[in-house]
């Protein structure tokens, strides 16, 4: 076979690739990563702008017990979603799983910091030493811009779409609503622990967390229908057509 029939070939093979759920199934995961990529390097250049240290200077133990729960919230579910998703005939891998734990429970931490040095824990939380009109206007100028808000809308089509194309539901309906629950469960603690921290009212604390704990579990639904906890924990499907790898 000629070198151009072979390019043919593998442009073809490409674009049958393209259309199958492994494709967007990895274009989803792309996406995840790149969302995640950009939300940290817009709270780290916030950081940099307001270097809000108010808390962490008056509640050092506070801030430091904060980090630990919101790493722990990530850290537990990846631990919940290996075990369910292990390989019967391989086993749990559990280097690999541990490493995983370790991994995002440093990202989240970090996150926290990030979150706060931004001024996004006080703003979020309505911190008693600020004003309402001057978070309002922090809101305004440095995260609910238009462009962003207009890129975020687009995002979450393009995301929701191609998690409705790949619908993975492998995990199945008793563990799945399972991991909803405590998926938005664990992460709804922290939200509480770090309102109550900055003086909110033990109600409203309340329904923040379970609006919370509802947008976690929302986006549980999406991580899972778009393969990526399958792709991450579980063992990847093979291939109908994969245009990088030889035949054998």
């Amino acid at each position: 076979m000629s070198d151009t029939n072979k390019f043919k070939t593998h442009l073809q093979n490409i674009a049958k690739y393209a259309k199958t759920k492994d494709a967007a199934a990895h274009t989803f995961e792309i996406g995840v990563i790149a969302s995640k990529f950009t939300m940290l390097t817009a709270l780290l250049a916030l950081s940099y702008k307001n270097a809000d240290t108010a808390f962490i200077n008056k509640h050092p133990e506070n801030f430091l017990s904060e980090c630990i729960a919101i790493g722990a919230s990530a850290m537990l579910p990846t631990l919940v979603f290996a075990i369910n998703r292990r390989n019967t005939r391989e086993g749990m891998k559990w280097l690999k799983t541990f490493n995983a734990m370790f991994v995002v429970f440093l990202v989240f931490f970090i996150f926290h910091m990030l979150m706060e040095m931004s001024g996004m824990n006080g703003v979020e939380t309505k911190e008693i030493n600020k004003d309402d009109e001057i978070q309002q206007k922090y809101l305004e100028e440095n995260i609910f811009t238009k462009p962003k808000m207009i890129t975020l809308c687009v995002g979450v089509i393009i995301m929701t779409c191609l998690a409705l194309r790949v619908r993975d539901t492998s995990i199945g309906l008793v563990k799945g609503i399972g991991e909803f629950a405590f998926f938005g469960l664990i992460n709804a603690a922290p939200y509480y622990l770090i309102c109550k921290d900055r003086g909110m009212e033990t109600k409203k604390a309340l329904k923040g967390s379970a609006l919370t704990g509802l947008m976690y579990s929302t986006l549980y639904v999406g991580l899972q229908l778009g393969g990526f906890f399958t792709h991450a924990f579980g063992k990847p499907e093979s291939f109908e057509i994969h245009p990088f790898k030889k035949e054998k």
